[in-house]
């Protein structure tokens, strides 16, 4: 979610402009639209039949993301 990284950066290049007059204009941020996609997250009931189904070698790296709730990056 990159809006809210992008208000405070406007608020920043707002306040040099207008208050602290460190800059003559503010430049165009322009935005890309909101993906509407909705994450999902397992039940526990789903993450206990995913880890029963999981090959050995597996289980270990899929318990780590479930317990973290890390999904930064793909794990392998």
């Amino acid at each position: 979610m990159i809006l809210p990284h992008i208000s405070i950066v406007r608020t920043i290049l707002n306040t040099a402009k207008n208050k602290w007059e460190w800059i003559e204009s503010v430049p165009h941020i322009k935005t890309l639209a909101e993906s509407k996609l909705r994450i999902r997250w397992l039940t526990h009931n789903e993450a206990n039949a995913l880890l029963i189904e999981l090959l050995d070698h597996l289980r270990a790296m899929a318990w780590f993301t479930l317990a973290t709730g890390y999904a930064g990056i793909r794990l392998t």
